[in-house]
């Protein structure tokens, strides 16, 4: 199964469980993850965690469905946004348990949560431009955690960000020792259910998101603006395992520049 569930205790668990391909993002994961969320076990929890075993916490989203159908916007309701878009308007507390590296897409599905816990090992990057793609969800939501420079650095460059350094810019709430991250992050969860109201929590979540101008329609418009050119060599140089050349789109960008007005 690409996802599993478990609940422990008022708290629901949903597992990323499609090991062998790192829990990349493909159109059969994302819907098992909407077909989990109205799953009984969750739906009466009153709080959620997302997990994930293996190398990744999820290496991101699957290239051929980018390719097919995402980035040209002929398969929307397929697309990671419509679960990244679920739980970030889930009104109970979602709380990420990242183990592993969480690469582009997968990184943007921890910054949906509304906590993170990290084990030691975790690490977090976002590789879009350098195939031709653009981090939509991390532009709205890194840039709301950590600020417009601290997301167009790791946005422009792609580099790793340890979860050391993400606690302390305040992307993760605590880091924890080697297969701890899901006890703690279920600990922390039941601990706000255990002393909280319903009502006064979904308030605090959607206000939160009101306040901070959440724009779910522009976050899903944005990635049809990407010219096709760059995704569809970005895209397929990284699944013929060999190095772009945007070379063409470079000098089309610069010759159009000198000519406009």
């Amino acid at each position: 199964m690409a996802v599993t569930v478990e609940r422990r205790g008022s708290v629901g668990i949903l597992w990323l469980a499609e090991p062998d391909s790192h829990h990349a993002l493909s159109v059969s994961l994302v819907q098992a993850l909407l077909s989990a969320l109205d799953s009984e076990p969750i739906r009466s929890a009153r709080a959620l965690v997302l997990a994930s075993t293996g190398a990744y916490f999820c290496a991101g989203a699957n290239i051929n469905d980018l390719r097919n159908g995402w980035m040209d916007g002929s398969a929307p309701q397929t697309e990671p946004g419509r679960f990244f878009e679920r739980l970030a308007s889930d009104p109970r507390p979602v709380v990420a348990a990242i183990d592993a590296g969480a690469i582009g897409g997968g990184f943007e599905l921890m910054l949906c949560c509304d906590l993170a816990i990290a084990s030691q090992e975790a690490w977090f990057c976002l590789p879009e431009v350098q195939h031709g793609v653009i981090a939509n969800t991390a532009l709205l939501r890194l840039q709301q955690m950590v600020g417009l420079r601290a997301l167009l650095f790791y946005a422009f460059t792609g580099e790793k960000l340890s979860a050391q350094q993400a606690q302390v810019m305040g992307l993760v709430n605590e880091v924890v020792t080697t297969a701890q991250a899901v006890p703690a992050a279920v600990a922390l969860a039941e601990r706000i259910v255990s002393r909280a109201s319903p009502g006064a929590l979904a308030l605090t979540k959607r206000y939160a998101h009101h306040h901070a101008q959440t724009d779910w329609a522009m976050v899903d418009a944005s990635l049809r603006e990407v010219p096709a050119s760059e995704w569809q060599e970005g895209l397929s140089a990284f699944a013929e395992r060999r190095r772009p050349n945007f070379d063409q789109q470079w000098q089309a960008a610069i010759a159009a520049r000198l000519t406009s007005k």
